[in-house]
């Protein structure tokens, strides 16, 4: 993170029910409400993002596993659709298949 001010890194964070940032440079304050980092929307509706983010890693392991024991593209799209619908898109399945057959490559 930088300041947008005037692009420092050296920045001070305190806050409660929002963050806000110093710059330890210039001076310049700003603040963000952290509620609205820590939700992502989902198929099944809002989860809080380290619970979206764990369902990623578990669907990569999954892709890459189906990927080394010779399964096709579409077949592992479609069982990873069928186990982690509820909490990603098809095009977050999507990526993250494109993502496990490039982590492959250097298996």
């Amino acid at each position: 993170m930088s300041c947008p001010r005037c692009g420092s890194t050296d920045i001070a964070i305190s806050g409660t029910e929002t963050l806000t940032f110093k710059c330890k440079k210039c001076g310049y304050s700003w603040t963000i409400d952290r509620r609205n980092y820590a939700i992502v929307n989902t198929p099944s509706g809002p989860v809080h993002w380290t619970v979206y983010t764990y369902y990623k890693e578990l669907a990569l392991q999954d892709a890459i596993d189906m990927i080394m024991s010779n399964k096709d593209v579409d077949t592992i799209i479609e069982e990873l659709k069928k186990n982690y619908s509820n909490y990603l898109s098809e095009d977050d399945i999507r990526k993250i298949v494109e993502k496990a057959r490039k982590i492959v490559k250097y298996l």
